[in-house]
């Protein structure tokens, strides 16, 4: 009998792309470190960095570690990093967690708000924990943080309503972020966000800057969102959309976000929606809708995962 080849016939095109297959920490101190890995455009000099910041505020009872806002980097010669631009593609607004009681002045949680303080963190880098304190550029394969806080009522610090706990998980690919809040207290609720993911709309937050994101997609409506300027696709959803997807398209930055909500307790009134803010194309996810109220006792699991990348320049 006979026998045959079968050929693969490859692209002739050379990828010039060379994965980095690690994470970049860089602790520089004062409450800064930034947590860097390449993105997926095909020079491979590009790199996104999303720092984590210690926020003080006593004047809203804050005091917590926090994600904040993410750039583009070059990578250097001599192994550091540089801006690509003078402007973020993520603002510092609040990723994990903003809570809002019915009739209270302010949401809880984060600097942004505040209400929330922390009682003990740790980061560890391949298992190991690092010092956050001193500066210095680590580098390896998976970032772990276990933070604990606790959230009190709106401008109240000796009523806690809440403990939360937080774990963040970097790889190379996404951040993972897991949340659980045990409630305290029983408060009825206006808005309750752990999943948010504030990327920026235009590089410079104007209507004549350079796009970042300009379409959105959700999952279960199935359809492509214009969130340019002057765009009017931020109504609140419900139907369990568990998913944001945004890129830009045309001119601008190739910037590609995706936000999925892996776990949560499911409630029945659960919605999402894109803002309409200038700064940005920032995706809330509500866990509960308008009216729910939390029982003494009560424990909220939360899931997300997050991509954030970058393809370069289109003029």
């Amino acid at each position: 009998s006979g026998s045959s080849t079968v050929r693969l016939h490859l692209p002739t095109h050379e990828i010039s792309l060379i994965r980095d297959e690690l994470i970049y920490v860089n602790v520089k101190g004062n409450g800064v470190i930034e947590i860097i890995r390449q993105s997926s455009e095909e020079s491979g000099k590009y790199y996104i960095c999303i720092n984590f910041v210690h926020s003080i505020s006593p004047s809203i009872n804050s005091n917590v570690w926090r994600l904040s806002d993410a750039w583009i980097y070059t990578k250097n010669e001599d192994n550091t990093f540089s801006k690509y631009s003078a402007n973020s593609i993520v603002t510092g607004g609040e990723w994990e967690c903003a809570l809002k009681e019915q009739g209270a002045a302010d949401f809880i949680g984060g600097l942004a708000h505040g209400d929330e303080n922390v009682k003990d963190i740790v980061f560890l880098l391949d298992g190991l924990p690092i010092d956050i304190d001193t500066p210095r550029l680590y580098a390896g394969k998976k970032v772990i943080i276990l933070e604990n806080s606790t959230l009190n009522r709106c401008d109240t610090p000796s009523d806690i309503v809440a403990d939360h706990v937080r774990h963040y998980e970097f790889t190379k690919d996404d951040l993972i972020i897991t949340q659980k809040v045990t409630w305290k207290k029983s408060l009825t609720m206006h808005k309750s966000y752990l999943t948010m993911f504030p990327i920026k709309r235009t590089i410079n937050n104007d209507d004549n800057s350079d796009y970042v994101t300009n379409r959105g997609f959700k999952n279960v409506y199935f359809e492509t969102l214009d969130l340019s300027a002057n765009h009017h696709n931020t109504a609140y959803q419900t139907g369990g959309i568990t998913e944001a997807t945004l890129w830009n398209e045309g001119p601008g930055y190739k910037v590609f976000g995706k936000v999925e909500v892996l776990e949560s307790n499911k409630l029945p009134n659960e919605n999402m929606a894109f803002s309409a803010a200038l700064a940005y194309n920032k995706c809330y996810f509500d866990y509960c809708g308008i009216g729910y109220v939390t029982q003494v006792g009560e424990v909220w699991n939360n899931k997300a995962r997050y991509i954030l990348d970058f393809k370069g320049y289109q003029s």
